[in-house]
């Protein structure tokens, strides 16, 4: 009993001791590390607190502002009213946002001269999401030895430290090297929607649920499956759009050079909710720009990129999806040709996923797996050469089919179901006509599509290995 006692007692006493640790000494530590990491801090501000920077360089004489437009955009807000360069403004915040200290050179300096900080070479101004609060750093001379420059801050004006000339860097720039040189410059795999309008015809290319590439042109009238690389592709002609010259900054222009009217309107919404436009007007052997938000005229390189936007016609056929049975081998549970006359059914193995099996009279026989997976194969890769007609009625086009093909996907909810009809020659183009269940569209698919049906239906079962 007694030994009990002095267990419970000293169950106690470590229950105590874990309680004062974390209630009082862990609290304690914690807060002497964060209060020698500031110390070794002249800023340290979240980054993404940072909404407005003000840089001036008083050797120049010259004042920059810039703004936050969106989640990674940035505005010049002075001397001129302009879109930034992402690329040269957030490195600003990075650096500025957290400042080391190299080492404190005077706690209450007499004077600031001697540092280049009477005047300063740079001030730069941090203004933070809370309107009433603001960073300012003043940069000096730099250091005779070691890559570092002499600062202080606006609220410790006397104070003198050694701070790392990396800063310098990202600061000693003019307004022309701060201004966005690519008016589109958003990133590829962020876009959710694009358009491009042209006078009264609106091109719209969007994402699906499942983040596939949909489009829905003049010429078609639903949304049609993309082919992804194609769009890939002319969203990065138009993010690569680069400025030739500034024409005007003028607000408003005195000149529209015809934007008013523009032969082509792009935009772009990112899944960030971000927002790139741009109006574009080919007048008097040049291609000039504008964004409908901004003031600024400039004018475009004429490049491949600007070809491809300025195309006098975007075509649906051009940028749909011609793989329209488009599966994985390996999901394929089952897949089936029937005529008129007879039957083939092929079928995968439940267990061993790699067996297949030819159906014979109700009975699984076995089947040369490695040439059905060969022609499972050529069948996915089929690509359409006519794109017919779209939400329309397939029994007008297919009255009497001659194959059915049916193929079952394992994680697919209906199967593919694909009947072909004749061989038909539309506008020059000879194929099989044809159609997939649930699409509404009718193709005109490679001859050689009978051929492989034909393989697929002269496949016998083979001999099981002992």
């Amino acid at each position: 009993m007694r030994v009990f006692r002095q267990t419970i007692v000293l169950i106690l006493i470590f229950g105590i001791l874990i309680a004062l640790y974390f209630l009082y000494i862990k609290p304690k530590e914690e807060a002497k590390k964060a209060q020698e990491k500031a110390q070794k801090k002249l800023i340290d501000i979240a980054q993404e607190k940072v909404e407005e920077i003000w840089i001036t360089h008083y050797e120049k004489g010259e004042k920059i502002g810039f703004r936050k437009s969106g989640k990674s955009k940035w505005d010049i807000i002075s001397p001129i009213f302009a879109d930034a360069d992402r690329f040269s403004v957030n490195p600003i915040v990075s650096r500025f946002s957290s400042i080391d200290i190299e080492r404190i050179i005077d706690e209450n300096a007499d004077t600031l001269s001697p540092f280049g900080l009477d005047p300063p070479r740079y001030e730069v101004q941090l203004k933070l999401s809370n309107s009433s609060d603001q960073v300012t750093i003043f940069i000096g001379n730099k250091s005779q030895v070691g890559y570092n420059v002499y600062a202080t801050r606006a609220d410790t004006p006397k104070k003198v430290f050694l701070v790392s000339a990396a800063l310098e860097s990202v600061i000693a720039k003019s307004l022309d090297d701060f201004r966005e040189k690519r008016p589109m410059d958003f990133i590829t795999a962020d876009v959710d929607e694009f358009s491009i309008r042209s006078q009264d015809k609106t091109f719209l290319f969007k994402r699906n649920i499942e983040g596939d590439w949909e489009i829905l042109f003049p010429d078609i009238p639903t949304f049609a499956k993309a082919d992804d690389s194609k769009v890939r592709e002319l969203l990065y002609s138009t993010s690569s759009l680069k400025v030739k010259d500034f024409v005007s900054d003028t607000s408003p222009p005195v000149n529209l050079y015809g934007l008013e009217n523009p032969d082509r309107s792009i935009w772009v919404k990112t899944k960030d909710g971000d927002t790139f436009a741009l109006f574009v007007k080919f007048a008097d052997g040049t291609i000039y720009g504008k964004k409908p938000e901004k003031p600024n005229i400039f004018t475009l390189e004429a490049d491949e990129n600007l070809k491809n936007i300025m195309k006098k016609d975007l075509v649906a056929s051009d940028y749909r999806n011609r793989k329209v049975l488009d599966f994985y081998v390996w999901r394929v549970k089952e897949l089936s040709v029937e005529r008129v006359d007879r039957a083939k059914i092929l079928r995968r193995d439940k267990v061993d996923t790699e067996k297949w099996y030819i159906v014979v009279d109700g009975e699984n026989k076995l089947a040369d797996s490695a040439k059905v997976k060969d022609m499972l194969k050529e069948v996915s890769d089929i690509q359409v050469l006519k794109f017919v007609k779209d939400n329309t009625d397939i029994s007008q086009f297919i009255p009497n089919p001659i194959i059915r093909l049916k193929i079952e996907i394992e994680g697919k909810a209906d199967p593919y179901y694909v009947i072909l009809g004749e061989k038909k020659t539309i506008e020059g183009v000879t194929g099989i006509i044809g159609a997939v269940g649930g699409q509404n569209s009718v193709y005109l698919f490679p001859v050689n599509i009978t051929k492989i049906i034909s393989k697929i239906e002269s496949l016998e079962p083979v001999e099981e290995k002992k």
